[in-house]
């Protein structure tokens, strides 16, 4: 989902030998939500209004995200993943394949029950977007202009 630095993918994991990189670790497999305090500002404001992310994580290196706007409108991202999760935080590089063609590379790190993220599409590139630096850490989206506007909270689903 192309526009802002935080739409260009979702959480994702490793795997397809097409990508490079290496299968995810398996703190990020799995289901994810994050919605109200935990959603970024950037995409819980205008013009995005994110209300809910539903992130899915699969052993096989692919992700589903279905997200819901204020009008309650849905609408689903696809792709693969890879990480390098010996970085701290980790890094992750998705390609999303479904609705449009997206490359977004980022950071995230899983704590228990906790999944902290943070990307930016790469691919088509978006004017004056740098993805977040994992040297950096959480909150360099833009060299950090951006604060923690583009850092998301997701929470382990059952």
């Amino acid at each position: 989902m192309g526009g802002a630095p935080g739409m260009g993918g979702a959480p994702g994991m490793g795997g397809d030998p097409g990508l490079g990189g290496t299968p995810a670790a398996p703190g990020i497999v799995g289901r994810w939500l994050s919605e109200g305090a935990d959603l970024a500002p950037l995409l819980a404001d205008p013009p995005a209004s994110i209300r809910r992310i539903e992130a899915t994580f699969g052993g096989d290196g692919r992700f589903r995200v279905v997200l819901t706007n204020d009008d309650l409108q849905s609408f689903e991202l696809s792709g693969t993943y890879t990480t390098d999760p010996a970085r701290d935080p980790a890094t992750i590089t998705l390609s999303q394949a479904q609705p449009e063609a997206v490359r977004s590379t980022g950071i995230y790190r899983v704590d228990g029950d906790v999944l902290t993220y943070e990307v930016a599409q790469t691919d088509p590139p978006l004017a004056g977007v740098t993805p977040p630096d994992a040297a950096a850490g959480f909150g360099s989206t833009n060299n950090g202009a951006l604060g923690e506007a583009n850092v998301q909270t997701y929470r382990r689903q059952p």
